[in-house]
């Protein structure tokens, strides 16, 4: 099983990244082929792209519909620490610069989260994007993978945690992607 440390203030936390569909690891994806050069990589549009997965210890639903959108994002009810995961098999970050996605607060906002990338199953320490979410919108972030300590790295993962110690209200995330 793949661990991930939870932030709590200076101390970290252990807890496993276990699928939540079988509740057993899955076995690593294939790797992608390598970047084309000013190419993005999908992570998840509609769905997580090919050669990733979702290990998320948050409850989420994937594609989900939102009052009748094209999109269809990843819904995440999270306890405190809890993440919305997704994985892959480790690949190199040289091609890329950021990394984008939109996410939304849902109908309440206020939701204390870390977007963090992950080497060899464990967050880049220290390198986190913290932000509260607005409510009743999509907000379009760009965070320099420097940012998340993922710049000409070999990652095998990105993760979106709840850092409040309270459970967060849903919230939702979609059209992650790296980008040159």
């Amino acid at each position: 099983m793949r661990g991930f440390a939870r932030l709590a203030g200076a101390a970290i936390t252990a807890f496993l990244c276990v699928p939540a569909a079988a509740q057993t690891p899955a076995p690593a994806p294939a790797a992608a082929a390598p970047a084309t050069a000013g190419a993005s990589m999908t992570i998840y549009a509609l769905a997580p792209a090919d050669g990733w997965t979702s290990c998320s210890t948050a409850t989420v639903t994937l594609s989900q519909e939102l009052n009748g959108s094209a999109r269809r994002p990843i819904k995440a009810i999270a306890g405190p620490g809890q993440t919305v995961c997704l994985r892959h098999a480790p690949f190199a970050t040289g091609a890329f610069r950021k990394l984008d996605f939109l996410i939304h607060g849902g109908s309440v906002g206020g939701q204390k989260i870390s977007v963090m990338a992950s080497v060899n199953g464990q967050p880049v320490a220290g390198k986190v994007k913290a932000m509260t979410l607005s409510a009743n919108g999509w907000t379009k972030v760009e965070v320099p993978l420097a940012t998340l300590g993922a710049d000409n790295q070999t990652i095998d993962g990105i993760l979106f945690q709840n850092t409040d110690a309270a459970a967060a209200p849903p919230f939702y995330v979609t059209e992650i992607s790296l980008a040159p």
